[in-house]
């Protein structure tokens, strides 16, 4: 799994590293710039459509992180192949993705049939599954499909890389939370936390990658655990903490388990190869 995964990264260099920071902070920068012109000259956003309302930000969040990389690799003539973006091993990602993200949908919908959750509508949940599919599906391409792989150009240490790639897709998130008031720094506490669980999930989403070298089942993975946070059921008042003590424990329990995975990959990798010598 990994071996292949190295031999891949290995073709990257400096110049390659340079050029991907510098499209993360193009995101990011872009990002800050949008948002401060439609506060300069906001728009009505309570008169547009709800569909409107939903999915203007994702939309503008993928044209600034995609089409930027459409245009590096069109350029350098690497290619989408080159992010994992392609049909070899398609139905193994599809399968790995949808058995990981058991997991989240499995505390998706405890608290729905413990607490007594009301369906918000299909209308409700296909904008919302939507939405998150956009949100997700940028960062995939920006961060571990583009990002992560071409890090290695910067360092001999693969783990140097890969802490360099959960860092920057940390604080990409910083001032959108910030801004919208999720974070704050007079909650210390919880500033912290949220940035480990940005930088643990950096972590998780590139080991999934690495198994086929697909975005597929990282974004599969993605969307799933993201898309049991959005509001698409409706608690009473007095059960409303608790479901979100659920969503809480979701990230640990994957984490775990995409740790257990990679534990039994690794150990049957080495008895293959250790076979394989004898």
């Amino acid at each position: 799994m990994d071996s292949s995964y190295k031999q891949e990264v290995k073709r990257y260099g400096k110049k390659d590293a340079i050029i991907a920071v510098c499209a993360v902070l193009f995101f990011v920068a872009i990002v800050e710039i949008y948002e401060a012109i439609l506060y300069i000259t906001p728009i009505e956003l309570e008169a547009l459509p709800y569909i409107v309302r939903r999915l203007e930000w994702p939309i503008m969040k993928s044209v600034f992180s995609i089409v930027p990389i459409v245009i590096i690799l069109s350029v350098t003539k690497q290619g989408l192949v080159s992010i994992g973006i392609h049909k070899e091993n398609l139905w193994r990602g599809v399968r790995l993705g949808i058995m990981l993200s058991l997991i989240p949908i499995l505390w998706g919908i405890l608290p729905m049939a413990l607490y007594g959750g009301i369906f918000g509508g299909f209308g409700l949940f296909t904008v919302l599954l939507i939405r998150t599919f956009m949100m997700a599906a940028a960062e995939d391409v920006l961060f571990v499909g583009f990002l992560q792989t071409r890090l290695s150009g910067f360092f001999k240490s693969g783990k140097l890389a890969l802490c360099l790639g959960a860092a920057l897709f940390s604080l990409m998130h910083v001032p959108p939370w910030l801004r919208t008031g999720q974070l704050s720094f007079d909650n210390l506490p919880h500033f912290g936390i949220m940035i480990m669980i940005w930088f643990t999930m950096h972590f998780v989403l590139v080991a999934v990658y690495r198994r086929y070298k697909s975005l597929i089942p990282v974004t599969i993975l993605h969307v799933a655990v993201n898309f049991i946070s959005s509001s698409w059921w409706v608690f009473a008042d007095d059960y409303v903490g608790y479901a979100q003590s659920w969503n809480a424990t979701t990230w640990p329990s994957l984490i775990i388990a995409v740790s257990v995975w990679m534990f039994i990959l690794r150990r049957r990798d080495k008895k293959a190869r250790l076979s394989s010598e004898s």
